[in-house]
């Protein structure tokens, strides 16, 4: 089993996607704390999405220090790197996310159905008593999480840790 797990982590894309997967648990559980805190439905786009901006907010202070230690293996960030990422991850949050989540909310509605159907059908512990706004809010934070990840990666790879023996070859060439 650790041969594998080497094996999956000795590539940095891989540590993305494991880091990614553990980010968006976090922002996922945070999100809905804050839901039922605050008793927001799906049909309060505005206020979930206020309320995704906060929850992953919070994850990406996480995100910074295990993407620079763990996915790219840096031990050093100048400080513009850190604001670099801080502009990135805050303009996929306050942006990209919200215009996925706004967006996709209405077309996810009956995937949701399905989903409530489904837990309901097979007597799913805790999901039997979820109602539609629980699966039309993770749904659509499901999708703008995978768009944010595509976009965060690509942006963390080339401008906050770039590998510098890529930058001496790209000057070289």
């Amino acid at each position: 089993m650790r041969k594998v797990i080497k094996t999956i982590a000795k590539h940095k894309i891989n540590r993305f996607g494991i880091l990614g997967v553990v980010n968006t648990l976090l922002d996922i559980i945070l999100l809905n704390i804050l839901r039922m805190a605050t008793h927001t439905l799906s049909s309060q786009t505005a206020k979930l999405v206020l309320l995704n901006i906060i929850s992953a907010s919070s994850v990406a202070v996480f995100s910074f220090f295990m993407n620079r230690k763990f996915v790219f293996q840096k031990q050093d960030t100048h400080h513009t790197k850190v604001w670099l990422f801080v502009g990135v991850t805050l303009s996929s949050i306050f942006i990209l996310q919200s215009l996925v989540i706004s967006v996709s909310l209405p077309l996810v509605k009956p995937f949701a159905e399905f989903l409530q159907n489904t837990a309901i059908n097979l007597q799913l512990p805790v999901l039997a008593n979820a109602n539609i706004s629980f699966f039309s809010s993770n749904l659509a934070k499901v999708i703008a999480t995978a768009v944010t990840m595509v976009w965060n990666y690509t942006l963390y790879e080339k401008l906050i840790f770039k590998d510098s023996s890529q930058s001496a070859e790209a000057r070289i060439s």
